[in-house]
């Protein structure tokens, strides 16, 4: 024995297997995107922890030459041995200026520093060679005369006070 709406129960089974398809396809759709989108997240946040991290190291490394560099430059004046601590100074300027280029996130920022160490450097060299000019020039009888007008004129201020 046949139903009679044999043909209808096909097509209305037809219809729910499409739809129960469709929706089937729908959820599978969902929840592999929900699973991949957390994933490429993942690893898009892995890659910056990464990149902070260098730059972390790369800051660090960059503050331990800098300081090395500034201890110098607080020493080199009151040393004898002057123009090996300025080579240094020169050598270490040299590797930040390297380490700054090589660097492209803050590169400027960090070249800046590098101009004004190397800046500090030529004016503490030309601080000790005005002061060895000074030191030559200042032992010959000219800064003693200098010195005596001086106190003369002083001298005459101060009985020209007890005067009045």
């Amino acid at each position: 024995m046949k139903p009679l709406n044999q043909s209808e129960r096909k097509k209305a089974f037809g219809n729910f297997l499409l739809f129960f398809i469709i929706t089937i396809a729908v959820i599978i759709t969902a929840v592999f995107f929900s699973i991949r989108v957390p994933f490429k997240q993942n690893e898009y946040l892995l890659q910056q922890m990464d990149l902070a991290g260098n730059e972390r190291a790369f800051a660090e490394s960059f503050k331990n030459k800098m300081q090395e560099t500034m201890n110098w430059l607080d020493s080199v004046n009151l040393k004898p041995n002057a123009d090996m601590i300025d080579s240094r100074i020169s050598n270490n300027i040299t590797r930040m200026t390297q380490m700054a280029e090589s660097d492209s996130t803050m590169n400027s920022f960090y070249l800046g520093i590098v101009q004004t160490l190397n800046n500090l450097q030529q004016a503490k060299f030309a601080l000790r060679t005005q002061l060895a000019k000074n030191e030559n020039a200042g032992s010959g009888e000219d800064l003693k005369d200098k010195q005596i007008k001086f106190l003369k004129d002083q001298l005459e201020l101060c009985n020209a006070a007890l005067k009045r």
